[in-house]
């Protein structure tokens, strides 16, 4: 009986804190739109069996620039070779500081 109360409030707590999480995280409105993600694996079963047809369509959409959630990982798409361009020439400082996913390695 205790060990499942205190499964109950070990899971409630958990479900809570992830709550407030996805509710008022300042990150949230500096990415660009995208579509909206599944809780636990993200936009993974939006892309399909053909990722590049997926990304195609999504851009119609979504714009050039597009926001994914895969699992836990938050991933920027480009699908423009304008926007790719103007990113590495502009913002080229911000995107050599940043992290590569073991998964690319």
């Amino acid at each position: 009986m205790e060990n499942t109360m205190l499964g109950v409030i070990l899971a409630t707590i958990f479900l809570t804190f992830h709550l407030m999480k996805m509710l008022f995280n300042p990150f949230k409105a500096k990415l660009p739109p995208g579509p909206k993600p599944l809780p636990i694996i993200g936009n993974i079963l939006e892309l399909g069996d053909k990722p590049h047809r997926s990304f195609e369509n999504l851009a119609k959409i979504h714009g050039p620039l597009i926001t994914l959630k895969l699992g836990s990982v938050t991933t920027i798409v480009v699908s423009s070779s304008e926007v790719a361009k103007e990113m590495f020439l502009k913002n080229d400082q911000p995107l050599a500081n940043r992290t590569i996913p073991d998964s690319v390695r």
